[in-house]
C-alpha cells in the first residue's frame, strides 16, 4: 500500500524545499515535528508506516494524523506518556535529547532511537520539537544476543571453577582426617578445622547448584546442620515459608562459616548433653531480612559474657567476630531458662 502524501501548496517551490522534500519522503528514518500543543504538524511517509503498524490502523493516512497527538494513536499507556513527557521537556528547556523507545505491539515490538530538537521561530521562541527515529531493533537484539552468551559463558566458567574449588577442599578435608586417624592427640583442633572447610565447600557446591548470585539460606543452613556432629542430634525446624532469602556471593562464604560455628558451640557447651534435647536450627523471616536461632541446653552463658564488648569469648566465637559482615549481620546471645539462644540476623535486601 502507497503512503499517501499531504497535500502541497501550489506555485513555484524552491530547489532547496523540492530537495527537503525529496530526502524526507525517502529517508528511512522517521521524522516529525509537533507544537507546543504536542500535535503533529508534519511527518514522513517512514512515520506514517510506523504509526500505521504500531496503532493498529493500516488505513491511516497522513492527512488523518495531522492535528493529533501519540495519545489518538497509540492509547494512554505508559510508552505514550513517557514519549510526551520527553517532548515536553525539549520544549521547556530547550536542550535536546537522545533517548531509546519501544514502539509497536506485543507480536511485533520496535526499539526505535529517537533524536529531539527544540523547534524555534525567528525570534527564537520553543515552538515546538522536531523529532528523527531510527528504528534499532535488530542491533539491540544482537546486542543481546551477545550478552546472554558472554553471561552464559561466564556462568559456566564460574560453575567449572566453584566445582573444582569445592573438589579441592574435600581433598583438604580427606587429608586432614587422614593426619587425626595418624595423631588422635591433635583430633580436636583439626576437627575443627575440618568442620570450617566443610561449610566452605558446601557453599561452593551450592554456587555452583544455584548459580553464582543465588545461594538459598534454608537450603544453606539445611546442608550445615545434615553436615554437622556432636553429643547430641542437630535439628533444623524447617517451618514452612513463601520466602527464602538469598546470600550475595561475597556474603556467602562468612555467613555460612559464621552459622556452622555458631552450631558447634551449642554442641560443644552442652553442661550435659541430653540425646532427647537436640540443639535446634531455625529461621525466621523479617521485614528486612531474616534471623537464624541456633539453641541449645542444658547450657550457661558464662559470668559477664559480652559478645558486642568482646567479653568471655572463645576462640571460636572471636572467628564469628572477625567474620561478621558488621553493616548486614547482628548477632546476639541470650540466656533462656536453662539454654542459651544464638540469634543471628541478617539484613538482605535480595530476597525469593
Amino acid at each position: 500500500m502507497g503512503i499517501d502524501k499531504p497535500k502541497r501548496t501550489t506555485g513555484h517551490s524552491s530547489t532547496q524545499e523540492i530537495l527537503l522534500r525529496t530526502i524526507t519522503d525517502n529517508i528511512p528514518d522517521n521524522i516529525f515535528m509537533l507544537d507546543r500543543g504536542h500535535r503533529l504538524c508534519f511527518c514522513n511517509p517512514s512515520a506514517v508506516e510506523v504509526v500505521r503498524l504500531a496503532s493498529g490502523h493500516p488505513g491511516l493516512t497522513m492527512e488523518e494524523m495531522i492535528g493529533k497527538t501519540a495519545i489518538e494513536f497509540f492509547g494512554d499507556c505508559e510508552q505514550t506518556r513517557l514519549m510526551m513527557a520527553a517532548d515536553e521537556r525539549v520544549m521547556a528547556t530547550g536542550t535536546p535529547e537522545l533517548r531509546e523507545e519501544r514502539i509497536g505491539t506485543p507480536s511485533s515490538p520496535s526499539v526505535r532511537l529517537t533524536t529531539r530538537t527544540p523547534y524555534r521561530s525567528s525570534s527564537g521562541e520553543v515552538i515546538g520539537v522536531v523529532g528523527i527515529s531510527r528504528d534499532i531493533t535488530e542491533r539491540k537484539l544482537a546486542e543481546e544476543r551477545r550478552v546472554a552468551a558472554l553471561e552464559r559463558q561466564r556462568d559456566t566458567l564460574v560453575r567449572e571453577v566453584q566445582h573444582r574449588i569445592k573438589n579441592h577442599l574435600q581433598g583438604v578435608i580427606g587429608l586432614l582426617r587422614n593426619a587425626v586417624a595418624d595423631a588422635p592427640e591433635i583430633s580436636g583442633p583439626l576437627a575443627t578445622a575440618i568442620d570450617r572447610i566443610r561449610a566452605i565447600a558446601v557453599v561452593y557446591g551450592m554456587s555452583r547448584r544455584f548459580g553464582e548470585e543465588q545461594v538459598p539460606l534454608r537450603e544453606l543452613l539445611q546442608m550445615l546442620v545434615e553436615g554437622a556432629a556432636g553429643p547430641v542430634a542437630v535439628r533444623y525446624d524447617a517451618a514452612p515459608s513463601a520466602l527464602n532469602p538469598l546470600l550475595a556471593p561475597e556474603d556467602a562464604v562468612p555467613v555460612a562459616l559464621v552459622a556452622n560455628e555458631l552450631i558447634a558451640n551449642a554442641l560443644k557447651h552442652l553442661e550435659k548433653p541430653d540425646p532427647t534435647r537436640p540443639v535446634r536450627v531455625s529461621i525466621v523471616d523479617v521485614a528486612d531480612g531474616a534471623c537464624i536461632e541456633i539453641s541449645g541446653g542444658p547450657a550457661r552463658l558464662p559470668p559477664g559474657f559480652d559478645f558486642a564488648g568482646g567479653h568471655g569469648l572463645g576462640a571460636g566465637l572471636e572467628l564469628v567476630g572477625t567474620l561478621l559482615p558488621r553493616k548486614k549481620a547482628k548477632l546476639t546471645f541470650r540466656q533462656q531458662d536453662d539454654q542459651v539462644i544464638a540469634n543471628l540476623c541478617l539484613f538482605l535486601p535480595s530476597r525469593h
